[in-house]
C-alpha cells in the first residue's frame, strides 16, 4: 500500500479503494500516508530528539546495511550487523536462508563501511549477537551458535551449535538478545516461544543423546560459556533484554516496555508450596500498555492497542559515562510501530522500581518518517548510543494479516534498506578517555559503586572472594554494593559461621533492596535461627510484593513458626514506636495495620494450608487465637482465608484441613466456626470498605454455596461501595454453582465500569457462564455495546463454534440499521476537502466542545479526541455518527434516582465508599451521598447524541475531521 504523503490525496480515494487501505491499516503496522522510503539524509531531518544536549547522526546505511536487527562490536571497534533479510516469510521454497552477519569498519569520519563478503550467511532468522572470546554467540532458533574467524580472513570458518531446542515459528517470537552477565553467564530472552533445550557443544554419541533437557516454558535461559551448564531463569523477554550497571536484568514484551524480575528461579523452586509471580501479559506489569506519543499516524495490529506500546523491543540500560548521569538511571526502549524510542526514568521502590517517561507527553526520540523502525539499542566502544533502524514499510508477521494481504508487496518493502544511528553529546565524542580516567574524572557514586560490584564478581569467579568481604561491604556507602555482596553469600555458607551473623544483620539495613537480598539468602538455613531476621524484614517491607515473595521462599517448612513470631509483634501494635528493646530497630516499626500486612499474613497462611502439616497448622492456630490488640480480628480473618487458599491449591477444601488437625485441633474448631460467623456478619451488615470488611467478603469464596449466596447477593447492589462490590464479584466467581452467571447478569445494569470489567472476566471464566453471557446479550439483558473490544474478540474467536456464530451476529448488529445507513451516507465526506477554520467553528457550534477538549477549545468530559494519530478519518466519522457502536467502559451514561425523587444523569467519574460523582457537559458535576440514593443504572450508551447528522452536512463533517486531523491542539 503506497499513498501520497498528502491528506487530501487520501480523501480523493473512492470508497472501495479506501476500504482496502483501511483494512490493511488496521491489521498491520504500515503507515497509511507513507508515499515511500526517504533517503538517510531526508529521514535524519524528520527526527525530534528531546534532549537538547544530544545529537543524532547517521553512521551506516544501505547498501552497507540491509534489514538490520542487532549489532555488536569487537575489540577492534568493528561493527557486526545481524541482517534479517528473510523477514517476515522466510526463504522462498527450495532456497537457502538469506539472513547474514556483515562486518562494518569505522573510517576517519566516524562512519562505518561494509566489507565485501559477509562474516556469515545462510542464517535463518538470526536475530541476536554477542562478542565473546574472540568470536560471536548468535541466537538463531532452534540453535544458539558460536561463530569465529579463526584464520582472520574476515569470514567465520568456525560454526558450532552450542544449544538446540528453541522453538521456531514466528520470527518475532524467537530466542534472542544474548547478553553477558556480571556472573560470567550468557543470558538469552525466551522470545515467548519456549522450547526444551539440550546442550550440543562438547557432547557426542550417547552423551549428546542423553543430555538433560531444560524446559524454558514461560522462562528465559542462561548458560555458562565455559562449562556449558544451562538453566532456566525467571522472566520471559520477547525481543530485548539488558543489564544495568549493577547487573540487574530487564526484559520487555511487545506490550510491556520494561519488566524487572529480581526473584531468581532457583529461589522460587526452593518452596514448592508458594505461588510464583506471574509473567506480565499484555496490559499487565510495571510498564504494560503505557501511552506513547508518536509523531506519525501508524496503526496498531489491534485497534484497542492504538496509542500505547504495541511493539516494545530493544530495551537497553546505558552503563557508560559519556552521557549524563540520568541515562544510567533510565531505560531506553524502542517501539517500531510508533517510530520512536522511550526514555524511562527508574526510581527504586522496594526490591523493584517505578518508572516514568523522561519527558511529559513527548518521547526521547521520535520521527516523522513512518519507515523509521528502531528495533535495537546498544552502547558502542565510544560510549555513545547506537540505534538499529530496520527501516521497513511494514513491521508485522503475516500470521496476523488477512489472507489476501499475506503476500502484499509492501510486506517486503525496505528489505534492501537499513540504517544505524548514533546519539552522542552535542560537544562531540571523547574516545581517547579511558574507563579508568573517566571514572576518576566523574567521581560519580554509582560509577564507583558499579566498579566495586564488578570487582567483587571478578573475585568470586576466580575463587578469591573471601567471607571477610561480606563484613567489609556491610559498611559500604552504596546499597547496591551491599545487596550484591549478599548474592555471593551462598558460596560461602560452609566456610565461616560469622558470615551468618553478618547476614542476619543485613535484615535491618536501611535500604529495601538490601533487605530483599537478605531474605533470599536467609532461606539457605533450614533452621529457626533466621526467623527473627525474616520477621524483621516482613514487618518493614510487607508493602513490597517482591519482598513478600522473598520471605516466602525462605520458609518452605517454617511459615507457621514465622507467622507465630509476627503475631507476637502484631499484638503489640499500639505500643510500637516507643519500644527500644533491641528486638526490632525503630526503622522497622509501623504503628498502623495495612492491607499489605494482611496480604502477607494470608500468603504465609496459604503456605501452611498447602503443606498440610498438622504441627504447623496447630502452631498458627494457637498463635492467632492468642493475639491481643485492636486488629486481632483482621489478622485472624486473613489466616482463615489463607489456610483456605492453601488447601484449595491441592484440590482440598476447608473440611480437608479440619480433618487434618484432629484430634489435637478439635479445641480450635468451635473458635473457627465463631470466627466464620463474625466474618459473615461483618460482610453482610457493613457498609464500609475497610480492610477488615474486604477481607471478610473475600473469605466468602471458601464457604458453602448456600451461605455464600445469601450474603453475596445484596453485596452487588448500588448501596455498596465500589471495593466491596468488586470483592463480592471475585468471591462469587470462585464458586462453581450454575447460579453465579444469573446473579452477575442481573446485577449488570447497576454496575460501575470497574465492576463490569470484573464481571466480564467472571462470565468468561467457564463454558456455562459464557453461554449465559451470550444468551443475556441476545435477550438484551446486557447491551452488546457495553462489552469491551478485548472481550468481544474472546467471544467471536471462542473455541466453541456455536458461541462464535452467536457472538458474531450479536456484535455485527451493534449499530442499528438507521445508524449504519447514516454512516454510509456520510462517507461522501471522505472525498471532500475539509477546512480547518470552518471545522473549528462547527466543532463549537454543534456542541462537541461541551464534552471534548481540543487544544484550548472545549471541556474535557468525554474521552480524549485531540490525538488523531491513532485514528483514521473513516473511524472518526463512525465515532461521530454512531457513538454507541463501541464505547470505552469509562464513558457510559448513568441514570441516578435519589430517595427524594430526583433523577440525574452523567458519566460516573467517582465511586467511593460514601458517595458518587456524576460529570456532565460543560464540566458540571453532581456529588451524591450513597445513603441518599435509590438506584444507579447504566444506560449502556454514550451521553453523546446519535443525531448529529441533523446538525452537520457532509461538508461540515469533513471540516470537523480536518480540524481534528489538523492538530487543533495548536491554537
Amino acid at each position: 500500500m503506497m499513498l501520497a504523503n498528502n491528506r487530501n490525496t487520501a480523501t480523493r480515494l473512492n470508497w472501495k479503494q479506501f476500504c482496502i487501505c483501511l483494512g490493511l491499516f488496521l491489521t498491520t503496522c504500515s503507515p497509511l500516508w507513507a508515499a515511500g522510503p526517504l533517503t538517510p539524509e531526508q529521514s535524519h531531518a524528520q527526527f525530534v530528539l528531546a534532549d537538547p544536549n544530544l545529537v543524532i547522526e547517521l553512521v551506516a546505511s544501505e547498501p552497507d546495511v540491509q534489514s538490520p536487527v542487532a549489532i555488536a562490536f569487537d575489540d577492534q571497534r568493528r561493527m557486526y550487523v545481524v541482517e534479517m533479510l528473510d523477514y517476515p516469510n522466510g526463504p522462498a521454497p527450495r532456497q537457502p536462508p538469506e539472513g547474514r552477519i556483515r562486518v562494518l569498519e569505522p573510517d576517519k569520519d566516524g562512519r562505518y563501511r561494509a566489507r565485501p563478503q559477509p562474516f556469515a550467511d545462510k542464517l535463518l532468522f538470526a536475530n541476536g549477537i554477542l562478542h565473546y572470546d574472540g568470536g560471536f554467540i548468535v541466537t538463531c532458533a532452534p540453535h544458539i551458535l558460536y561463530l569465529d574467524d579463526t584464520n582472520s580472513d574476515g569470514e567465520a570458518d568456525k560454526r558450532e551449535i552450542l544449544f538446540e531446542g528453541f522453538n521456531e515459528g514466528n520470527p518475532q517470537l524467537r530466542v534472542s538478545s544474548p547478553l553477558l552477565g556480571l556472573d560470567g553467564k550468557v543470558y538469552v530472552a525466551n522470545g515467548q516461544s519456549g522450547g526444551k533445550i539440550r546442550q550440543v557443544h562438547g557432547l557426542e554419541g550417547d552423551a549428546a543423546k542423553n543430555a538433560p533437557v531444560i524446559n524454558i516454558s514461560n522462562r528465559d535461559f542462561c548458560f555458562d560459556p565455559i562449562t556449558m551448564q544451562g538453566e532456566a531463569v525467571s522472566g520471559m523477554g520477547q525481543f530485548g533484554a539488558t543489564f544495568d550497571q549493577f547487573g540487574r536484568r530487564f526484559t520487555c514484551t511487545n506490550r510491556n516496555h520494561w519488566i524487572y524480575n529480581p526473584l531468581p528461579e532457583k529461589y522460587i523452586r526452593r518452596n514448592p508450596h508458594m505461588v510464583p509471580p506471574l509473567q506480565p501479559e499484555d496490559d499487565q506489569g510495571p510498564g504494560g500498555a503505557a501511552k506513547i506519543y508518536p509523531l506519525t499516524r501508524n496503526g496498531a495490529t489491534m485497534p484497542e492497542h492504538a496509542g500505547t506500546f504495541s511493539a516494545a523491543c530493544g530495551i537497553h540500560a546505558y552503563c557508560g559515562t559519556l552521557l549524563p548521569k540520568i541515562y544510567r538511571e533510565s531505560l531506553l526502549i524502542c517501539d517500531p510501530t510508533g517510530n520512536l524510542v522511550r526514555q524511562e526514568v527508574l526510581t527504586p521502590q522496594g526490591a523493584g522500581f517505578t518508572g516514568r517517561p523522561a519527558y511529559p507527553n513527548q518521547e526521547w526520540l521520535a520521527s516523522r518518517d513512518p519507515w523509521f523502525r528502531p528495533v535495537f539499542i546498544t552502547t558502542g566502544p565510544d560510549r555513545a548510543l547506537y540505534i538499529v533502524d530496520f527501516y521497513h514499510q511494514v513491521i508485522e508477521h503475516p500470521e496476523w494479516l488477512p489472507e489476501d494481504k499475506k503476500n502484499d508487496p509492501s510486506i517486503h518493502a525496505g528489505k534492501d534498506r537499513g540504517r544505524i544511528w548514533r546519539v552522542r553529546p552535542r560537544d562531540g565524542l571523547r574516545p581517547e578517555v579511558t574507563e579508568h580516567k573517566e571514572e576518576q574524572a566523574t567521581q560519580d557514586a554509582d560509577v564507583l559503586a558499579a566498579k566495586e560490584v564488578r570487582e567483587n564478581y571478578r573475585l568470586l569467579q576466580n575463587g578469591q572472594y573471601e567471607p571477610k568481604l561480606i563484613s567489609r561491604n556491610k559498611g559500604f556507602y552504596h546499597p547496591q554494593v551491599r545487596a550484591q555482596s549478599i548474592k555471593f553469600f551462598a558460596s560461602l555458607i560452609s566456610k565461616e559461621l560469622s558470615v551468618t551473623r553478618d547476614l542476619r544483620s543485613y535484615a535491618y539495613d536501611e535500604d529495601a533492596s538490601v533487605r530483599f537480598q537478605a531474605a533470599l539468602a536467609l532461606g539457605a538455613f533450614n533452621d529457626n535461627s533466621v526467623l527473627e531476621a525474616l520477621a524483621a524484614i516482613a514487618l518493614s517491607d510487607a508493602n513490597d510484593p517482591w519482598t513478600r515473595l522473598a520471605v516466602q521462599t525462605a520458609v518452605p517448612e517454617r511459615a507457621g513458626k514465622l507467622l507465630a513470631i509476627l503475631f507476637e509483634e502484631y499484638s503489640d501494635v499500639l505500643t510500637w514506636g516507643d519500644r527500644d528493646d533491641g528486638t526490632i530497630p525503630p526503622l522497622q516499626l509501623c504503628q498502623q495495620i495495612s492491607p499489605e500486612r494482611l496480604l502477607l499474613v494470608r500468603e504465609l497462611a496459604g503456605l501452611v494450608g498447602s503443606r498440610r502439616d498438622k504441627a504447623d497448622i496447630l502452631t498458627v492456630l494457637e498463635a492467632m487465637f492468642a493475639m491481643q490488640g485492636p486488629h486481632a480480628l483482621e489478622y485472624q480473618l486473613a489466616v482463615r482465608a489463607g489456610l483456605g487458599d492453601g488447601v484449595a491449591r491441592r484440590r482440598g477444601n476447608w473440611q480437608t484441613l479440619v480433618e487434618a488437625i484432629q484430634p489435637e485441633g478439635a479445641k480450635y474448631i468451635e473458635r473457627l466456626d465463631a470466627l466464620m460467623a463474625n466474618t459473615l456478619r461483618l460482610a453482610r451488615e457493613g457498609r464500609e470498605e475497610t480492610p477488615q470488611r474486604l477481607a471478610a467478603i473475600a473469605t466468602l469464596s471458601q464457604v458453602d454455596w448456600a451461605v455464600a449466596q445469601s450474603v453475596l447477593t445484596p453485596l452487588l447492589t448500588t448501596d455498596q461501595p465500589e471495593k466491596a462490590r468488586l470483592a463480592a464479584i471475585q468471591a462469587l466467581s470462585a464458586h462453581a454453582s450454575d447460579e453465579v452467571a444469573g446473579m452477575l447478569v442481573s446485577a449488570w445494569p447497576a454496575l460501575s465500569p470497574a465492576a463490569r470489567r470484573a464481571t466480564q472476566e467472571a462470565l468468561l471464566a467457564t463454558p456455562h457462564r459464557v453461554l449465559e453471557l451470550v444468551s443475556a446479550l441476545e435477550a438484551g439483558k446486557i447491551e452488546p455495546s457495553t462489552i469491551e473490544p478485548l472481550r468481544r474478540a474472546q467471544l467471536t474467536g471462542h473455541k466453541r463454534s456455536d458461541v462464535r456464530e452467536r457472538a458474531s451476529k450479536i456484535f455485527a448488529a451493534v449499530a442499528t440499521p438507521e445508524r449504519r445507513e447514516v454512516v454510509a451516507r456520510y462517507q461522501a465526506a471522505l472525498e471532500l476537502a475539509g477546512d480547518y477554520g470552518r471545522g473549528r467553528a462547527a466543532f463549537i457550534r454543534v456542541g462537541c466542545a461541551s464534552c471534548h477538549r481540543v487544544g484550548e477549545v472545549g471541556v474535557a468530559v468525554g474521552p480524549d479526541i485531540s490525538d488523531t494519530r491513532t485514528k483514521t478519518r473513516a473511524a472518526l466519522i463512525q465515532d461521530i455518527l454512531d457513538p454507541n457502536a463501541a464505547i470505552d467502559g469509562n464513558y457510559f451514561n448513568y441514570v441516578v434516582e435519589t430517595k427524594d425523587g430526583r433523577t440525574l444523569t452523567g458519566l460516573l467519574s467517582t465511586d467511593t465508599a460514601t458517595s458518587i460523582t456524576l460529570r456532565r457537559a460543560d464540566g458540571q458535576t453532581d456529588t451524591l451521598l450513597r445513603q441518599d440514593l435509590e438506584s444507579v443504572t447504566s444506560t449502556g450508551k454514550s451521553p453523546m447524541p446519535e443525531n448529529l447528522e441533523t446538525l452537520l452536512t457532509p461538508q461540515d463533517l469533513a471540516d470537523v475531521v480536518e480540524y481534528l486531523f489538523g492538530r487543533g491542539g495548536v491554537e
